[in-house]
């Protein structure tokens, strides 16, 4: 899945606004708290915890990052495991911000992996990235 947005945002200021998981909170709204567990914030090896709404714990870690244009998380749970990247460059004054997520699936939720990506998909288009946005947006607003 793969999704772009172009805001008013520098990238430097658009980086650093989106591509900390521990910020996820402020934007996402299926994560209600977000958390660096190890590590320094924004460094390969970082490991963060993410709580959804419904309770379900994610642990990712920081695989790449190279500020402030790229960062690549690697994580999920037992059964299904994300690589998100996000990506930000200048486009038209501000930036572009791309968000990639590739799901893997394990044992049987093999079976259920169309579903989940559907809703992933859905989640991310309808909420997930206006949320980015907004948030962006309210940044990038001097008022």
């Amino acid at each position: 899945m793969r999704f772009s947005l172009e805001v008013s945002n520098d990238p430097d200021e658009a980086f650093t606004a989106v591509a900390d998981f521990e910020k996820l909170e402020g934007w996402d709204p299926f994560v209600d708290r977000s958390e660096l567990v190890a590590g320094d914030p924004m460094e390969p090896g970082a490991k963060y915890r993410l709580t959804t709404p419904r309770g379900m714990t994610l642990e990712y870690e920081i695989v790449e990052v190279d500020r402030p244009s790229r960062v690549v998380y690697r994580g999920g749970t037992k059964r299904v495991t994300s690589t998100d990247t996000i990506s930000v460059h200048p486009h038209d004054g501000g930036s572009r911000v791309t968000v990639e997520s590739i799901l893997e699936f394990d044992g049987w939720t093999r079976i259920i992996g169309p579903f989940v990506r559907m809703g992933v998909w859905l989640g991310g288009r309808t909420r997930s990235l206006p949320g980015m946005k907004r948030y962006l947006e309210e940044l990038g607003d001097p008022s």
